[in-house]
Order: C-alpha cells, then sequence, then structure tokens
C-alpha cells in the first residue's frame, strides 16, 4: 500500500505524495521571528489526518473532537495505491465520522477530486474496516487487523520514546502489542499470545484460590467428608418435611383462622353494631316516657300578672286550659306509639342477643382449635429445625461450588 495523496474541501495543505521518498519539513516563513520555530507547523496534524483517513476511531480528548466548531465542515480524502495496482480513495467527514465512502479506479486521479461517483458510499465505520483490511492484505500480519500495522507507521513524537512500545500501549497489557510486533518481525507471534493467556489464567486461578481460602475453612481432600454430610443433612431434611406433613391440622387451622376473619368476626361486627343501635332506641324511649306532662298554675299566673300589674282577661283562663287540654292529648299518643316502638324493639333485641351468644360460642370453639398448644409447640419446633438443617445444606454447597470452580481450572 502506498499513500497518493491526502486533501480535504476546506482550507487546507493539499498533499500529494511523491513516487519514491518523501519528507516533511516545517520551516517557519519569518525567520528572523525568535518565537517561532519548526514547532506547531501542522506536520503532526498531517499524521493525525492520514490516521483518521485510514478509519481511527476518536474520543473526546481527539483534535477534532475538542475543536469541533473549528472542523465540522471538514471533509477529508485519501487517495492509496493498493497491492493489487488499483487505486482506492477514501473520503470521510468530521461531522458524520462514522460513515464511509470508497471509490475504486485503475488509475491515479489526475487533480483533487471532491465530487466522485462513489461506488460504496456512508457505510458504517465497523463495515468499512473489514473491507479495507482486506484491500489492504498486509504481510505477514495478516491475521491481525490492519490498524495494528498503521499504528507503528503514523507515529507521533510520544511513539518514539521508545522503539517497540508505542505510547498508547503504555498503560495496556503486553499481549495487546507484543505477539504481533513478534508477527510484523518475523516471529511467530502465536505462542507468545498463548503464553500471556496462560499468565492470565494462572493469574485468575490464584485469585480465585485466594478467594476461595478467605471464604471456606476446607480443602481439596474433604470432598468426600463434605459429600457425606450433605447427604446426611438431606435426609434429615427429608424426615422433618415428613413429620410436618403428618400435621393435617395445619391446613385446616388455616382455613379456621381465615373462616374467623372473613365471617364469623365480620358477622359479629355486624349483629353488635345493629344491637348498639336498637339499644340506643330503647333508652331514648324509656327516658321519654318518664317525662310527665307540664300543667299551667292559673293561680300563679293571675298573681304574676297582678305583679306586673297587667289585666288578666277571664277568656284567658279558657285558652290556657284548651292548650293544656291539647298538650295532653298529644303526649297520650305519643306515648302510645312509643310503647308500641318500645315492645317491637325489645322484640328484635332478643334475637340479636341469642345470635351474638351463638357465634361468640362458635368463635371460642375455633380459637381452642387454634390454640392448641402442645400441637403447635411441636409443629413450630419441627419449623425450626427445617429451616436449620436447609441452610446447613445451603453452606455446604456453597463450598461445594467453590471446590467445583477450582476444578474447572485444572
Amino acid at each position: 500500500m502506498k499513500l497518493i495523496k491526502v486533501y480535504s474541501n476546506k482550507p487546507f495543505k493539499n498533499v500529494r505524495f511523491n513516487p519514491g521518498f518523501n519528507v516533511i519539513l516545517g520551516e517557519p516563513k519569518e525567520r528572523k521571528d525568535s518565537t517561532k520555530d519548526t514547532h506547531n507547523l501542522g506536520k503532526s496534524l498531517l499524521i493525525t489526518v492520514l490516521d483518521f483517513l485510514l478509519l481511527k476511531n476518536i474520543n473526546k480528548d481527539h483534535i477534532f473532537s475538542k475543536h469541533s466548531p473549528i472542523f465540522q465542515d471538514y471533509v477529508f480524502f485519501l487517495e492509496i495505491k493498493l497491492n493489487s495496482g488499483k487505486f482506492l480513495v477514501i473520503r470521510r467527514e468530521i461531522l458524520n465520522r462514522t460513515k464511509i465512502s470508497f471509490k475504486f479506479n485503475t488509475a491515479e486521479l489526475e487533480s483533487f477530486e471532491r465530487n466522485l461517483d462513489w461506488d460504496q458510499e456512508n457505510i458504517p465505520i465497523s463495515k468499512a474496516r473489514v473491507i479495507l483490511n482486506n484491500l489492504l492484505e498486509l504481510e505477514p500480519v495478516l491475521e491481525w487487523p490492519y490498524r495494528k500495522s498503521i499504528s507503528y507507521f503514523l507515529r507521533t513524537q510520544k511513539d518514539f520514546l521508545d522503539v517497540f512500545q508505542l505510547a498508547k500501549y503504555d498503560k495496556g497489557k503486553h499481549r495487546d502489542w507484543k505477539p504481533f510486533l513478534f508477527e510484523l518481525l518475523g516471529f511467530e507471534g502465536k505462542p507468545l499470545l498463548e503464553k500471556y493467556e496462560l499468565e492470565e489464567k494462572k493469574k485468575a486461578l490464584e485469585t480465585l484460590v485466594k478467594e476461595v481460602q478467605g471464604n471456606l475453612t476446607i480443602n481439596t481432600g474433604e470432598v468426600d467428608r463434605l459429600k457425606g454430610i450433605i447427604e446426611i443433612k438431606t435426609e434429615e431434611k427429608k424426615e422433618i418435611e415428613k413429620k410436618i406433613d403428618d400435621f393435617k391440622f395445619y391446613t385446616q387451622d388455616k382455613e379456621i383462622n381465615q373462616k374467623l376473619v372473613d365471617e364469623i368476626d365480620l358477622k359479629i361486627s355486624t349483629l353488635n353494631t345493629i344491637r348498639y343501635n336498637v339499644t340506643e332506641e330503647i333508652n331514648r324511649i324509656e327516658k321519654s316516657l318518664e317525662l310527665s306532662i307540664p300543667r299551667i298554675d292559673i293561680d300563679e299566673l293571675k298573681h304574676l300578672y297582678e305583679e306586673v300589674k297587667i289585666f288578666f282577661p277571664n277568656n284567658l283562663v279558657q285558652e290556657y286550659k284548651n292548650l293544656e287540654d291539647f298538650n295532653r292529648q298529644v303526649s297520650e299518643e305519643r306515648k302510645k306509639y312509643m310503647e308500641e316502638r318500645l315492645i317491637e324493639l325489645k322484640e328484635e333485641l332478643h334475637p340479636l342477643e341469642a345470635e351474638l351468644q351463638q357465634l361468640d360460642g362458635v368463635k371460642s370453639e375455633l380459637l381452642s382449635v387454634l390454640k392448641d398448644k402442645d400441637s403447635y409447640g411441636k409443629f413450630k419446633h419441627y419449623q425450626k429445625m427445617l429451616v436449620k438443617v436447609e441452610s446447613e445444606i445451603a453452606r455446604f454447597e456453597e463450598k461445594m461450588e467453590y471446590l467445583g470452580r477450582i476444578w474447572e481450572w485444572e
């Protein structure tokens, strides 16, 4: 693969590479200005653009991300010559960076052409990488993605601090770059990769052993003893479960308890409310019947009129007597009605009292079944035993699981 040209749709120093050896030389235009030197003239930026066009994934720290407002309208193009002798133009935008376009040609472009009839347009970057990897045919590292090789040829200043280890692998694992580098130098990298995989497996196993030792007080020689304990505890569990199943009254008691709550208690509550209302009405009637009809004392009334010196006409006496007679008639009618109502209420109260007494007896009988201390005491005892045995079995099975995980590594 050979770079032919790199260019953009925006202000950019378009580059056409020479057929042979190429040198990127940066010199300040104002030589007399000592504040300007050969740094920060765009040499590294050219590497960044080339890497971007060769489908590098960029993060938030990348220059195109950090200065997005400046570069957002830029579209970059790279023309390369493939090992097959054909030419490929790669198009990638800054704003829509995950969509890639390819154009295949049999000859080199004569100029920095941008409006091409693309053979593959706006394909996802993951798919574009697979296509480009197959097109580049980089040997002798065909088993490795082309991005591994590209990183060694597009080096920044930090990548020259170590001949073999790139800056991006400073905090990574050796398996990420050393096996590939072996392949690049002509050695077989697969055994080295397997070595690192075995070391990682060994480290994971050592960590697991420490974890097991920290959680268990046993060793692998106790496996048979553990199996025996689990079998014994399992049999013990079955015996306890059988004893609990023999307590047939338990299901019945659950039904009794539900019946008490849903039927008897609700009915007693309703009847108590009715009884309270009937009793209250009886009390009000009896108190009302005890009241006497008020009488008007005519002589006392005349004396009162004389004291205040008000004329007391004779016909007024007759009117008061008529009023008194009217009150007596009304009171007698009302008393007759209340006496009849009192009889009805007392007749209504008797069956209520009887039914409540009957329900209270049923409730007491059912509660006596529920409060059978001897049976329930045994039942609760077996329940506690069952919980304890189940916990022990779970604990021993957990130990067996840890040991099983160790055997998987052997």
